[in-house]
């Protein structure tokens, strides 16, 4: 799945590229001696407080990240397979520990998680 550097406009280059299969909310299945394992990649659900730079160079962020959560909670809901579940932003502040708390908000916390 993308992250920091991972810019939107360089992703078509980077998938062309086929070095690293990218998981940018996509699901793939394998299956492992009879084990089907369900593998969900994302940039995660979506920020408290969006940063300064997005707030600057993203239209629409609150929208992205409204859309990104509601597709992760289908997607997680959606079936009862083993599911690795990998993402770029934090799903819970208490994964956060050892982080300054000033920047909580800018690293995750409105997730797949809150009901």
């Amino acid at each position: 799945m993308p992250g920091n550097e991972d810019y939107d406009e360089v992703m078509p280059r980077a998938r062309e590229l086929g070095v690293v299969r990218w998981l940018d909310d996509e699901v793939i299945k394998l299956t492992i001696n009879d084990v089907t394992l369900r593998i969900i990649g994302s940039k995660g659900g979506s920020l408290e407080r969006p940063t300064t730079w997005q707030l600057r160079h993203i239209s629409n962020i609150a929208d992205t990240y409204r859309r990104r959560v509601e597709w992760l909670r289908r997607t997680i809901n959606s079936s009862r397979e083993l599911t690795i579940l990998l993402i770029h932003y934090a799903p819970t502040f208490k994964t956060l520990q050892g982080e300054d708390r000033g920047f909580g908000p800018a690293l995750g916390g409105l997730g797949i998680w809150r009901v």
